[in-house]
């Protein structure tokens, strides 16, 4: 069976969630490397997390041949330049959510990636686990009926007015943070792409969204909703309410269902039904489906094609709410 050796980009806080515990339940998958921009952190962090290497610079990392994909969980500022970096030096790219800054850096990232015959997947975890699959199988098989109206929700309290996801020029906000996971379960489980009708957002300094809300409409006259902050009322929130003709469903915790808890319900003339997914994270799920698409030909849900029409729809919903998009880091 095929290795796949990542290295990561920065000692991030998300990083042993979303790489290091899932990558060790996997024989053929080893997180081989991590650079941070002090070399002193990559240190700490590689023998805190029993990483053979450190490097000492994220350049180094990504030209290394002991490498044969990166994992990219630096500031959204950061995704479109160091990914297109390592797609150049020859890596598969696992890029945290949002791929960009912008649609504009989702589309070079994509084309990039085409050039250099290498995969690009934006890291949407909550598509890979089978509550997603079960909940996308339920509308596309009309289980309650042609879908009339889909909202989805997620906020989070994060008082900390230093955080990265405060700082417009690191391409931060709420709908950049939380928002772009509820406009990609809108996308995939009615599977079409939405137009956005209208947005409303609050927000802090210097053009930063803390909330955001936003209608949108599809193609089959389906109504969409979604609304996302950072600190906001309500303080916490995870869920997807959907309506149909024939009844509704509701899903409790669909980002990351393995947390604490979650559920499914279905409500249909013939009752209510709910069903609960005890299953490996997100993470994990998700991990395996990027070995696969590398390795197995595995066709890819969450790739560059895909993360530029959610691009697409986080530049409306800012345009929509009177607010500039994000701009990238400027490195020249």
């Amino acid at each position: 069976m095929k290795k796949l050796r990542i290295g990561t980009l920065g000692a991030a806080n998300i990083t042993p969630m979303a790489l290091i515990k899932p990558a060790s339940l996997f024989k053929n998958i080893e997180v081989v490397g991590v650079a941070a921009r002090n070399h002193k952190r990559a240190e700490s962090f590689a023998k805190r997390y029993h990483i053979p290497k450190f490097f000492t610079s994220y350049e180094e990392l990504i030209q290394s041949d002991s490498i044969d994909a990166i994992y990219n969980p630096l500031p959204n500022s950061h995704h479109a330049y160091w990914s297109i970096k390592a797609l150049r030096a020859g890596k598969h790219v696992l890029c945290e959510k949002p791929i960009a800054s912008n649609s504009k850096e989702a589309i070079e990232m994509e084309k990039v990636a085409l050039e250099e015959n290498k995969i690009l997947m934006e890291a949407f975890h909550w598509r890979y686990h089978p509550l997603a699959r079960r909940l996308i199988s339920l509308v596309q098989e009309k289980k309650v009926g042609v879908i009339q109206n889909i909202e989805a929700s997620f906020c989070i309290p994060l008082p900390f007015w230093n955080d990265i996801r405060y700082n417009f020029d690191l391409a931060g906000g709420a709908l950049m943070d939380t928002g772009c996971y509820t406009i990609s379960i809108l996308r995939h489980v009615m599977q079409e792409e939405p137009k956005v009708i209208s947005a409303q957002a609050k927000t802090v300094r210097n053009n930063i969204d803390r909330y955001m809300s936003a209608k949108l409409k599809f193609p089959s006259g389906a109504q969409g909703a979604i609304q996302c902050s950072i600190w906001a009322w309500p303080l916490l929130s995870a869920h997807v309410h959907i309506y149909g003709e024939k009844g509704s469903i509701h899903v409790a915790n669909p980002i990351a269902p393995h947390i604490l808890y979650n559920h499914l319900s279905i409500r249909t003339s013939e009752g209510l039904t709910t069903e609960k997914f005890k299953e490996q994270s997100t993470y994990y799920h998700q991990l395996q489906h990027f070995y696969d698409v590398i390795h197995n030909n595995t066709p890819i849900i969450t790739g560059g094609k895909d993360a530029i029409l959610n691009m697409n729809i986080i530049d409306e919903i800012y345009r929509k709410a009177g607010l500039p998009t994000r701009k990238g880091y400027n490195y020249y």
